[in-house]
């Protein structure tokens, strides 16, 4: 199978979950069925860094140039639909799919057109971003894939509805891809006397809800003075509001920010650590609750659909609009942390999500694509 991957999100942002989780479907390569090529521009991202350190798997490769204003303009989806419709597409491929919404604007009989729609954030949480060009270049992006694509690829059930109530006609395109664990996960073993302090994995942006966590554990901290708070994410647009707001908590000599951190270090951190706190208001898939029981981590999760979809019952949930109830459950876990044998079985749990499962599942889409 030829297929042609856009390489436009890199462009859009240094790193992400959605980065690394093309950075993993990458790493698959190269396979038997597919013959890929890849559409390059500038990026400074870790996952491209990836592909280009690695010889873009044995792919074909072909870059743009862009740079100043038409840098900027490229990662406009309503643009970059016009864009793509100009590109040398006729190697014989068959497939084209998107690292981002973004795809040629109109469809060809001879390329099938292939998205991942990680969620739906830009549509049900509308109020939370500014109403600009951009904001609503990511509305157009959304509902133009879903009615090109010759399939829709998402990354949970939770997700696949969320697209449905929006779009109910796409229903028959719409399939779900579950996310895999990076290797370094299945080879960890359990570390018992956990340290006390809790973990935040992801950037500081509106929808990881960070603040809540932040203004938990400063009321937490007035009864359990030795616990800490260390956090691991870019966040770089946001330490100097971070550490007023930390100051204003009084709550700053607790608060341990790591930045972004390789796998390694990650999985060390994740291994001793008291907990892992998602307090999202809007996940696609939530890998680090996963990643946090794939590494015998508990787990204090809010109660989105898609958290409790993958988590079951091997994490504990709060309302991510309820302080109260994120601070009762990390007094619960400080006075009576889980047993070696329940931390054994959520991890047993999580490591059945694994990359390979992922990638045939892609494949299997793409197989439909072309029947």
């Amino acid at each position: 199978m030829l297929v042609t991957y856009d390489l436009i999100h890199y462009s859009l942002v240094p790193f992400s979950g959605i980065s690394r989780m093309w950075m993993e479907i990458f790493k698959q390569l190269p396979d038997p069925e597919i013959d890929p090529s890849f559409l390059v521009g500038p990026a400074d991202n870790i996952a491209q860094d990836d592909l280009e350190n690695n010889n873009f798997r044995g792919g074909i490769v072909v870059r743009e140039k862009a740079s100043g204003f038409h840098q900027k303009l490229r990662r406009l989806g309503f643009y970059r639909n016009f864009h793509l419709m100009n590109q040398n597409l006729q190697r014989g491929d068959r497939i084209f799919h998107s690292t981002d919404y973004i795809n040629p604007l109109l469809a060809r009989k001879s390329l099938k057109l292939v998205t991942t729609i990680c969620d739906m954030v830009f549509w049900d949480q509308k109020d939370r971003f500014v109403r600009n060009i951009w904001y609503y270049d990511k509305l157009w992006c959304t509902y133009h894939a879903c009615r090109i694509s010759d399939q829709v690829l998402t990354i949970s059930e939770a997700a696949r509805q969320r697209i449905l109530h929006y779009f109910p006609w796409a229903e028959e395109k719409v399939s779900v891809v579950h996310l895999g664990l990076d290797e370094s996960l299945f080879k960890t073993t359990l570390v018992p006397n956990k340290k006390k302090r809790f973990i935040f994995v992801g950037g500081r942006n509106g929808h990881k809800n960070f603040d809540q966590l932040a203004r938990a554990f400063a009321s937490f901290s007035l009864d359990y003075p030795d616990w800490e708070l260390h956090l691991v994410g870019p966040n770089s647009h946001s330490l100097e509001r971070e550490e007023k707001f930390y100051l204003e908590l009084g709550i700053s000599d607790k608060v341990f920010d790591h930045g972004l951190v390789d796998q390694a270090d990650l999985v060390k951190l994740l291994l001793t650590a008291g907990a892992l706190v998602i307090p999202s208001l809007n996940e696609g898939f939530n890998l680090p609750l996963l990643e946090g029981m794939a590494a015998g981590c508990p787990v204090l999760s809010s109660d989105l659909t898609v958290s409790k979809e993958l988590g079951k019952n091997h994490a504990q949930y709060f309302s991510p609009h309820l302080d109260s109830e994120l601070l009762a459950l990390m007094r619960q876990l400080a006075d009576t942390p889980p047993t070696l044998e329940e931390l054994s079985e959520s991890q047993k749990y999580a490591r059945t999500y694994r990359w390979e499962n992922s990638f045939e599942t892609i494949k299997t889409a793409y197989r439909k694509c072309l029947s």
